[in-house]
């Protein structure tokens, strides 16, 4: 019970806090994601994920895949992990999921509460609390929008790394894409802030993701690992020999019989099994 309980992501992410940082750099690449999760096939990942780094490089990174490839892994437990590594600037992390929000308000709270961050202040669209009389739905989002990047960078000395998660799963949400297409430019804006807050948008519409600049913006499509994936990432652990090669092959074969949903997570406990 306890072995299976390792990959309950909120058990996961409970565990990690508890657990000293190690001492590791963010060269990567990480094969081990919160010491519980493989990492496999994420080469592109690290490439990015060291020019979000940088000071004056990209800002947001666009994850895109089909279901149960791994994209949560970047939002919840890769950025997670960043947080355990970082060894210099203060990192502050938020995964956020927004499918079934409901609202512009819900995703703002969400993500200002996890920072510890009040509300208040926030621009209104009722005509007696705003500065502007003529308030309109499309007004308020966009302030809404500027005051949420505004909150976020309030830190001077510390980067806010923020993953909003599983918005194609809210089929057509106009207030939603309207927020989503000004956080982009927002944060865009702040390119020359060293500090500024770094973006992951995860399983996107294609029309949010056209707004990204490309001269701010990422993009990584995720798929399926295969048997060569497996087999690297073995002998990533245990070297380059015919045994290891023999076990890639038997827990590939394991694996390619499942359905496509339920090998992500299959793998997750098969090479958890066989880790020094």
């Amino acid at each position: 019970m306890l072995e299976q309980m390792r990959y309950n992501p909120i058990v996961a992410v409970a565990l990690a806090r508890m657990t000293v940082a190690p001492s590791a750099s963010t060269d990567g690449p990480w094969p081990w994601v919160l010491d519980i999760f493989p990492a496999v096939d994420r080469h592109e990942f690290w490439r990015h994920l060291k020019r979000l780094l940088e000071p004056k490089d990209k800002r947001i990174l666009i994850v895109q895949g089909g279901r149960q490839v791994g994209k949560t892994y970047t939002g919840e437990y890769m950025l997670a992990e960043l947080q355990r590594r970082a060894t210099g600037v203060p990192i502050r992390t938020v995964h956020q999921r927004v499918d079934g929000a409901g609202s512009v308000e819900n995703v703002v709270h969400g993500v200002l509460g996890k920072l510890g961050i009040s509300w208040d202040g926030a621009p209104s669209l009722d005509v007696q609390q705003s500065t502007d009389v003529a308030a309109k739905k499309e007004w308020w989002i966009k302030e809404t929008a500027r005051w949420f990047a505004d909150k976020l960078h309030l830190d001077r000395d510390r980067q806010v790394w923020l993953a909003l998660d599983g918005h194609a799963k809210n089929d057509a949400h106009p207030e939603l894409n309207m927020l989503f297409a000004e956080l982009i430019v927002q944060v865009a804006r702040r390119i020359f802030d060293p500090n500024g807050c770094r973006l992951f948008l995860i399983d996107y519409p294609e029309a949010i993701v056209r707004s990204a600049l490309p001269q701010v913006t990422l993009r990584e499509d995720i798929t399926l690992p295969t048997e060569t994936d497996v087999i690297e990432f073995l002998e990533g652990m245990f070297g380059q020999s015919p045994a290891t090669e023999a076990r890639a092959h038997e827990i590939w074969a394991r694996i390619i019989q499942e359905q496509e949903i339920d090998r992500m997570p299959m793998l997750a406990r098969e090479l958890g099994e066989v880790r020094p």
